[in-house]
């Protein structure tokens, strides 16, 4: 029956990538969550076993889903990001000569 809810609850869970790449890495997020295996046994064991599984798999995906939109707002605004880091490079090394200049 945890089995049957723990699907129900992360059938919506997706991430922002093609669809056989998306099944990929929630097939390897399943085999992490499933690797936990501290339970004690019965019942109540059964339902901490199928709650950690849930919580950790909710947390991988959240850090996978995170991690993913990253790189594609990146990859969308490559421009601004290289502009942003040459104008803080810069800023860097105009600041560092500064300072080594006037010592």
């Amino acid at each position: 029956m945890y089995r049957f809810l723990f699907h129900i609850l992360n059938d919506p869970l997706g991430l922002p990538v093609n669809d056989l790449w998306e099944y990929a890495i929630l097939a390897i997020l399943a085999l992490i969550a499933f690797g936990w295996e501290i339970a004690p046994s019965g019942r109540f064991g059964s339902l901490m076993h199928w709650a950690i599984r849930f919580v950790v798999f909710v947390l991988l995906w959240v850090s996978t889903y995170a991690v993913l939109a990253a790189i594609q707002w990146v990859i969308a605004h490559l421009l601004l990001v290289c502009s942003i880091l040459l104008i803080g490079t810069l800023v860097i090394l105009g600041a560092s000569a500064t300072k080594f200049y006037l010592l």
